[in-house]
């Protein structure tokens, strides 16, 4: 006999909950980078104003900071 997998009702509320949250982390993370698109100031590092590489935008476009500036934080 095959067990089966039985998820209570607390682990679906919590699993939701990590989803809309991610959605909501992933959301804004698009809002600011359509934000800054707005100021002129997109795809420059909001710490260091530096220029972001275009193959990291195009692999995220909402990136906001620079490699150095991600690795010294």
């Amino acid at each position: 006999m095959r067990g089966c997998l039985h998820l209570t009702r607390k682990d679906i509320v919590s699993e939701r909950r990590h989803v809309l949250l991610e959605r909501n982390r992933v959301l804004a993370r698009i809002e600011a980078a359509l934000a800054r698109m707005e100021e002129g100031r997109f795809g420059f590092c909001t710490q260091c104003s530096s220029p972001i590489p275009i193959k990291r935008l195009e692999a995220d476009p909402a990136m906001a900071r620079c490699p150095e500036c991600r690795e010294a934080c």
